[in-house]
């Protein structure tokens, strides 16, 4: 599980892992005002540390574009390791969700298969 929204850049180091650790999730995202999309922490880096969560936000996530393709962000998480994705719209600079490595795979199968369809019509 993956803790989307609801933690502020704000937020206590020890209050993160809490909600963390309660939603069985290792990553979180740090939205401000207007879902701005600030950064992404995971429980691994927050573990020992104090202070807000921003201090520990991870340097240029790997994210995917709200217009990509799907060819596209199935490039991008080909050399993603962790539990989600960020979706940015980049103009105004906000979370617009968060995709799964399984999400990815379960829209190709999908695509995949309509296309077997197609060709077999």
């Amino acid at each position: 599980m993956v803790i989307s929204s609801g933690c502020s850049p704000k937020t206590k180091v020890s209050e993160a892992i809490d909600t963390m650790t309660s939603a069985e999730a290792t990553e979180a995202y740090l939205v401000g005002q207007d879902e701005a999309f600030v950064g992404k922490v995971t429980l691994h880096n927050l573990i020992g540390k104090t202070g807000s969560v921003a201090a520990h936000k991870l340097n240029e996530p790997v994210s995917i574009k709200s217009d990509a393709s799907l060819q596209q962000a199935i490039e991008v998480a080909s050399t993603f390791v962790g539990e989600s994705i960020p979706i940015i719209d980049r103009d105004r600079n906000r979370l617009e969700g968060v995709v799964t490595e399984a999400d990815l795979f379960q829209l190709y199968l999908t695509l995949q298969s309509r296309v077997t369809d197609l060709e077999r019509s």
